[in-house]
């Protein structure tokens, strides 16, 4: 065929969405460790963490994926699809769950993924009429980092505390807290959403129950690269890519999520947001926040550099969007508005603001 990639196919100007995003928590327990098996002490809750030179807290991609997930639908509407039991053993045991493995209706399914194993077995009960006959593979487009702590903006630190019985001793308890930002990159691949391979006859991510039951909103062309595969796209592609991009981006402006938020509640929606439209999925914005004067601050030199370096690859202005008194270098940031670095122009506003300003360059 001529054209040998799907995002060829699909004929996109912005093909990825990059981004990179910091979150202030100040005394939270975002995720945590649990008690250690080998612990003297088996009432201290620890928070999750890894080791580089220091213990530097952080909180898993699946962590926060799942804020990001569960946000998207409540504040889009989004028909939720949930992981749920689909079969059961003999013993009434829950032996294989699912989504509703339906990208079509449900767009938490195209952007977060899922897959599905066919088959079961003799005495096994199926609880759901419409699971798929074949394996299903559909990989997240979603590609996302851990959303760690920056070592020299984050302390942590031990809240004892007890538990007062009215007819004994109190009992105590620790929990592991800390206090400072947090920084992620992500990068989405908006030319895959509600588009859907078939690799020959073994993989595939749509079942072939919903392209019977969907018919008169796909479109099915032949794969670039399997001779006995297919692609099949949902109509009006090209909307339906920009609708759930920006869905997604304004659940992420006003995400919230978190472990133990009834005793460390905090916000963790974004305090800095950079995004740019790409023709490459490079998650290039990274290590953006840095200390000045033990405060946040934009590494505008840094920025500077990947936006020359990746300049042919960015087909959008850049966006940075920054809360007020957030960074400490906050003025000479937005001093960078309409500014150009090899041709890219950089727009500042607040987090908010540049995905509203982001859905009109989004093509």
């Amino acid at each position: 065929m001529e054209n040998r990639f799907i995002a060829d196919i699909i004929g996109r100007n912005v093909t990825h969405v990059t981004g990179f995003f910091s979150i202030h928590g100040d005394g939270a327990f975002l995720n945590g460790f649990g008690i250690s098996n080998t612990a003297e002490d088996k009432n201290f809750t620890r928070l999750k963490y890894y080791w580089k030179n220091q213990k530097i807290p952080y909180v898993s991609s699946q962590a926060w994926r799942r804020w990001l997930r569960n946000n998207a639908v409540q504040v889009n509407g989004w028909e939720p699809s949930p992981l749920v039991a689909v079969l059961r053993n003999e013993k009434g045991n829950t032996s294989k769950i699912a989504t509703n493995l339906d990208p079509i209706r449900c767009p938490e399914d195209d952007i977060f993924g899922y897959m599905f194993t066919s088959g079961k077995k003799e005495k096994e009960i199926q609880l759901r009429e419409d699971l798929p006959e074949v394996q299903l593979v559909r990989t997240s487009p979603l590609r996302s980092s851990l959303l760690r702590a920056v070592p020299e903006l984050t302390v942590t630190a031990v809240d004892e505390s007890f538990v007062h019985l009215p007819d004994d001793e109190p009992l105590a308890y620790k929990t592991e807290f800390s206090s400072g930002e947090f920084v992620a990159t992500f990068s989405l691949d908006v030319y895959r959403l509600g588009v859907f391979e078939k690799k020959g006859n073994k993989q595939q991510e749509l079942n072939p129950k919903l392209i019977e039951k969907y018919g008169d909103l796909l479109i099915k062309k032949e794969h670039p690269l399997y001779k006995e595969g297919n692609l099949v796209l949902m109509k009006n592609v090209t909307a339906v890519q920009n609708q759930r991009t920006i869905e997604l981006l304004k659940a992420l402006v006003t995400l919230t999520g978190g472990a133990k938020m009834a005793q460390f509640g905090v916000d963790v929606s974004p305090k800095l947001l950079v995004l740019a439209g790409m023709t490459h999925g490079n998650m290039l914005f990274d290590d953006l926040l840095t200390s000045q004067d033990g405060k946040p601050a934009l590494n505008i030199a840094l920025l500077k550099e990947v936006i020359e370096d990746f300049a042919e690859f960015i087909k959008t202005p850049v966006f940075i969007g920054i809360r007020e008194s957030y960074l400490t270098n906050q003025e000479e940031v937005r001093a960078l508005h309409n500014t150009e670095i090899n041709g890219i122009k950089i727009i500042v506003g607040t987090p908010k603001n540049i995905v509203e300003d982001f859905e009109k360059e989004l093509n």
